[in-house]
């Protein structure tokens, strides 16, 4: 399984603001606001309460009518933009070590 895929994440503190089909989430910290569409929304809320990674693709392929395969790839892809962009932390000791 892909190394992403084995971490764990934490949300940062943010600021929330969504709607039906879609969302924004502000850092007190940067000052930037960030939008996400309804399934953005959905992953966003699911790290609220889960932080392993299996738990959440099985809560997207429950609610969407995709594979596997492209349910891990895009939560792949969105995982990596949110630490790209600061908005969750990894904590997972085993993945650590292989970071600079």
């Amino acid at each position: 399984m892909h190394r992403l895929m084995e971490m764990k994440f934490v949300r940062r503190s943010l600021m929330e603001d969504f709607g039906e089909k879609a969302g924004y989430l502000f850092s007190q910290e940067t000052g930037y606001v960030y939008e996400l569409n309804e399934t953005g929304m959905f992953i966003w809320n699911l790290l609220k309460n889960h932080t392993n990674i299996d738990e959440i693709l099985n809560e997207i392929l429950r609610k969407y009518n995709i594979s596997k395969k492209r349910a891990k790839e895009d939560l792949e892809e969105f995982l990596k933009k949110l630490i790209e962009y600061g908005l969750v932390e990894v904590e997972d000791d085993k993945c650590s070590s292989d970071r600079p």
